[in-house]
């Protein structure tokens, strides 16, 4: 079993879990790539690159089958200017397409669908005790993973890659699988991913 959870932000990671030996499962993560752009107005949003992420998933899925694709959920924030929305929605447009485009050469659109499952923060999240505090995610990721800490040793990225490699395992428990006692989740010696080494975070 593959499970992949995806952080669907500008910011946001990609984390692979690979279980298919349960008593060595591992796990990688990769920086969403994402690229600024600069409004008419001359302001400047961050968002995804597109094509590049695209790729990335076109790669991943055409090495190894995915049981399953975990994005969290997104939606606009009161507090959020229509531009900034726009933006957000976008981002996260890019993201489900991306996975979406990388499937539908190999399944049927009704299979592809049943393939991608949208989990809200808070359900996630509540279902493994965390709440929006940042730093109990980072605590909680330590523990899963020890042997992976590099992945969210990065300020600009560390929350990030932390949450991804959550909504992984939580994604892979939903799927049944469960760690076995005395187990350990391990980087791989070698990326998963030749399109996206150059945005490794965690480099095994």
């Amino acid at each position: 079993m593959i499970v992949v959870g995806i952080d669907t932000d500008a910011k946001g990671s990609v984390a692979i879990l690979d279980c298919r030996n349960a008593s060595n499962p591992v796990l990688d993560v990769y920086g969403i790539p994402n690229r600024q752009k600069v409004l008419t107005s001359g302001k400047k949003r961050l968002g995804v690159n597109f094509p590049a992420l695209a790729a990335i998933m076109a790669e991943l899925t055409s090495r190894v089958y995915v049981t399953r694709f975990y994005l969290e959920e997104q939606w606009s924030r009161p507090q959020q200017g229509s531009g900034a929305a726009f933006t957000f929605g976008q981002t996260f447009g890019d993201i489900r397409t991306s996975v979406a485009a990388a499937l539908i050469g190999d399944f049927p659109p009704h299979e592809v669908d049943t393939m991608i499952k949208f989990i809200p923060a808070l359900d996630w999240k509540s279902a493994m005790r965390l709440s929006k505090d940042k730093d109990l995610s980072l605590a909680l990721a330590d523990k899963l993973f020890p042997e992976c800490k590099k992945a969210w040793a990065k300020k600009s990225l560390y929350t990030s890659a932390a949450e991804a490699a959550l909504l992984a395992f939580y994604g892979a428990s939903l799927e049944g699988f469960k760690l076995p006692a005395g187990a350990v989740v391990s980087a791989p010696k070698i990326p998963m991913l030749e399109v996206a080494s150059s945005l490794v975070i965690n480099g095994g």
